[in-house]
């Protein structure tokens, strides 16, 4: 006889009840809202209604959970090949967790993750819309209505468990944008308008909400890729279409944004490292990017008045072993770019420190892969917090700054990945920068932004 344990038998059961979900309706964003979650022996029923209904998100609002025991909401999850994500409403008592669950059958393509306290955000995917996913679980409430109203994507955005009546209106809460008094969800005007509906989870007595968010009617008809309730691909390719070639090859060539040989600056160029011309007629405004190595930079003092804070070297930073000291860096100098007219910081130094005698050290973070990627990854957190991208760079191995046009870098491909390599896998992961820099130098024989391997297949 046949013995499973109590998680594998509901896993089972799960797997029996499922096959692979189809996509839902394009034109609405729908979201099952649940008290609490079910009980484990509910779970397979549960899971059989989701398949059937196909929403794009479960709300699951009291969740407690035993500490280093089986979660049977991530079970469902993965039964169903949901995402899941559990954000904690405050400090654990060593035996429980409590908080609130999101599961959704959508890409997640960024979340704020644990080291960005108040956020609990979810961008979500649906190879059409992007839709912001906001939760109450830790957050102030003060910072909810300008969070969901002001979404960073400027996106349709939802929040999933919110204060409700008299607090919501006190809070900031447009009454009117309410979408489940009992559940008090809200949503902002990326979406026209709300519905709802009592949903009864079979064998159970939960209380239970599916909510219907239309998607907001096209406000950008003469310029469709400025609907920003789409996704990056579809937003581009509709943008490409409106391009001339003359256009698209300006987008391929970036000017030296001090002017050449001490002469004018380009015309509507900041005055620092990089500029690409704007697009005025298809609103793409121009790129200003700026050094950024420990501060934001001023060569020359070409911008006479600009003025900004001299940060602590790499290393300084690194040996805190705090990526909050490293985000708030970060988010110090995306302040000051955005404040001196900048988008772009050429900021966030993942390469490692090989020889003390790299004229990079100095904005580098040390010579440990997990500790430079982890704390540069905060870093490029923190400058795109003030809506600046962040550039990561420089990808890969510029170990060594003299002569590093020239200088080849030889190393096998597994030392690569378990050293350089990994620093940046790492720093992309808990960055997700923007922009990434590859290296002025050879890595085996091929300059690094020629390289095949490093940009094809590694990198993208």
């Amino acid at each position: 006889m046949k013995t499973f344990t109590k998680p594998l038998a509901l896993s089972l059961a799960l797997s029996a009840a499922l096959a692979a979900p189809a996509w839902a309706d394009p034109a609405a964003f729908t979201v099952l809202t649940l008290e609490q979650a079910p009980n484990a022996e509910a779970m397979p029923a549960l899971a059989a209604q989701l398949k059937s209904l196909n929403v794009d998100a479960v709300s699951v609002r009291q969740v407690q959970r035993g500490i280093g025991q089986v979660d049977p909401l991530q079970v469902l999850a993965d039964g169903l090949g949901y995402e899941y994500r559990f954000i904690a409403a405050g400090k654990d008592d060593g035996q429980t967790q409590r908080g609130q669950a999101v599961l959704t059958r959508l890409p997640i393509a960024a979340e704020s993750g644990p080291d960005q306290p108040g956020l609990n955000y979810l961008r979500l995917d649906d190879g059409r819309h992007t839709v912001a996913v906001y939760t109450d679980a830790g957050a102030g409430a003060a910072q909810l209505p300008a969070l969901v109203t002001r979404s960073r994507l400027g996106a349709p955005a939802v929040l999933l468990g919110a204060v409700a009546g008299e607090s919501a209106k006190a809070a900031g809460f447009d009454p009117a944008r309410v979408a489940l008094e009992a559940d008090a969800s809200y949503f902002s005007d990326g979406f026209q308008a709300a519905s709802s509906a009592p949903f009864k989870v079979e064998g159970s007595t939960l209380h239970a909400t599916l909510l219907t968010l239309a998607y907001a009617a096209d406000k950008h008809s003469e310029k469709p890729w400025m609907d920003t309730t789409l996704n990056a691909d579809a937003r581009a390719a509709l943008l490409l279409k409106a391009m001339t070639e003359d256009e698209k090859f300006q987008m391929l060539h970036s000017y030296f944004g001090l002017g050449k040989d001490g002469g004018p600056l380009p015309e509507g160029a900041v005055g620092s490292a990089g500029f690409v011309p704007a697009v005025p007629r298809l609103g793409i405004p121009s790129q200003q990017s700026a050094d950024a190595g420990v501060g934001v930079t001023n060569p020359g003092g070409i911008r006479p008045g600009d003025f900004a804070t001299a940060m602590p070297s790499g290393p300084s930073t690194a040996s805190s072993w705090n990526r909050e000291v490293a985000f708030a860096g970060g988010a110090t100098m995306g302040r000051e770019a955005w404040q001196q007219r900048f988008n772009i910081l050429l900021s966030g130094s993942v390469n490692l420190q090989r020889d003390p005698r790299n004229g990079r050290n100095f904005e580098y973070a040390g010579e440990d892969p997990l500790l430079a990627g982890s704390m540069v990854g905060a870093l490029i957190q923190g400058v795109q917090s003030q809506h600046v991208i962040s550039s990561m760079k420089h990808f890969a191995l510029n170990d060594m700054e003299t002569r590093r046009n020239f200088h080849d870098v030889r190393i096998g491909e597994q030392a690569m990945h378990e050293s350089d390599l990994l620093a940046f896998e790492i720093a992309l992961e808990a960055g997700r920068p923007g922009v990434a820099m590859c290296s002025y130098n050879k890595i085996n024989g091929t300059y690094g932004c020629e390289n095949g391997y490093l940009m094809n297949q590694v990198l993208k």
